[in-house]
């Protein structure tokens, strides 16, 4: 498994890029939702102005015109936010993007070496066939994850407006904020794995998990152990990119 070119290109690219169909028609979505959110800050507006128009006439106090165009400024801007969804979501990735850039600008080629020296005999065989799908499997996970992260940036794509209307209530404004910590940690995963994919090629180099020789018959395994250990880790570690790059953002 390496940071090869075609790697490198999908973590780089914005969600048009990955795919234009995909990214279109959640553009789509994201339009016609755009109404019900708007909705949504509008009957919020109306909530809280009766609020606050009964709490001057509970005080006894005379309507506070400063209040009130305050109020209406918060949502203004709600609405503003909504209708801009997509453009706030591509600005996050953008930066996420130019991180990757210049991650690989600096790391360059790096390679995590998953092959192995065949064992004799037929449990050498059963052996070596473990380790050659566990190989396989680990250079497919990266590629599954990145499929999966793009999948999860265009239903957020989808289903913005809605949620981001409630920055203008007090009580849900949590969960507009949490909805962009988690956009940006699925942003921010493509960073995660250029990084993870160079530490664990800068540990094999230092032959961290190399296995000393036993002066037995085993060590005729010794090379397929390894290999297998070494896709075991970059499988449980490439799989911990998108916990990592969660928890950076949703603290």
């Amino acid at each position: 498994m390496n940071l090869s070119d075609e790697l490198i290109k999908q973590l780089e690219q914005g969600m048009y890029g990955y795919n234009p169909v995909v990214y279109d028609l959640m553009g789509k979505v994201s339009q016609s939702l755009t109404v019900v959110g708007v909705g949504l800050a509008v009957f919020f507006f109306w909530f809280d102005f009766e609020v606050q128009a009964r709490a001057f006439e509970e005080a006894g106090t005379t309507p506070d015109a400063m209040s009130y165009s305050k109020l209406a400024m918060k949502y203004v801007m709600t609405i503003i936010v909504i209708m801009n969804s997509g453009m706030i979501l591509n600005f996050i990735l953008w930066i996420a993007i130019q991180i990757i850039k210049w991650e690989t600008s600096i790391i360059g080629s790096a390679k995590i070496d998953t092959n192995f020296e065949s064992a004799s005999g037929i449990w050498g065989k059963i052996i070596s066939m473990f380790a050659g799908i566990s190989s396989i499997i680990a250079q497919m996970i990266i590629k599954v994850l990145i499929l999966l992260r793009f999948i999860q940036m265009y239903l957020f794509r989808g289903i913005a407006p809605v949620i981001l209307a409630f920055f203008a209530q007090k009580d849900l404004r949590g969960n507009a904020i949490q909805f962009l910590k988690r956009f940006g940690g699925y942003a921010f995963q493509g960073a995660v794995i250029i990084l993870t994919i160079a530490i664990l090629a800068a540990l094999q180099k230092s032959l961290i998990i190399k296995v000393d020789s036993t002066g037995t018959w085993l060590d005729s395994f010794k090379g397929v152990t390894q290999g297998i250990v070494q896709s075991v880790v970059t499988i449980v570690a490439i799989l911990g990119t998108q916990k990592i790059s969660k928890d950076f953002l949703e603290r």
